[in-house]
């Protein structure tokens, strides 16, 4: 289960830098630069906090 709360939250960062990335090489509004950093730091909070404050229950 936790890997697959891990996946999805490096697919949340990943499709926020992807944006970013996107906005600007176009420069035209893709859901706003605001959106999309947004976008990217929830992603990159709920990682951290998931990676290294909730209580590990095994190896993996």
């Amino acid at each position: 289960m936790k890997l697959f709360i891990n996946i999805i939250l490096v697919l949340i960062v990943l499709a926020g830098l992807g944006g970013m990335i996107y906005l600007s090489v176009n420069g035209n509004r893709f859901l706003g630069a605001a959106g999309l950093a947004m976008l990217y730091f929830i992603g990159s909070i709920g990682y951290f906090v998931n990676c290294y404050t909730i209580k590990k229950r095994g190896r993996i």
